[in-house]
């Protein structure tokens, strides 16, 4: 009798063993499947990030342009104000 709950009991600690090896594998493929997603996301994260860097430099560099031509058009257009404010006190 002794023999026979000795062997019972090894055979619910090897199949106790099975389930969890086979709940380990599970969990180890999912974390796999978690880290290469991740790693996925991180390289388009990357990239969109490089994107969006480019993108800010060419919109600096256009508002830096569009801010020095509004400053050339204003002073244009007070110089030409002072010029007409001019001509009206030598003709009037």
């Amino acid at each position: 009798m002794k023999d026979s709950v000795l062997l019972a009991k090894a055979q619910r600690e090897v199949e106790t063993a099975r389930i969890q090896s086979v709940h380990d594998e599970k969990m180890a493929r999912l974390a796999r499947q978690t880290m290469v997603a991740a790693k996925s996301k991180l390289k388009q994260a990357r990239k969109l990030s490089k994107l969006a860097k480019k993108s800010l430099r060419k919109a600096e560099d256009k508002a830096e342009l569009s801010v020095n031509s509004l400053e050339r058009n204003q002073a244009t257009l007070e110089k030409l104000e002072k010029r007409i404010r001019k001509r009206r006190k030598k003709t009037g």
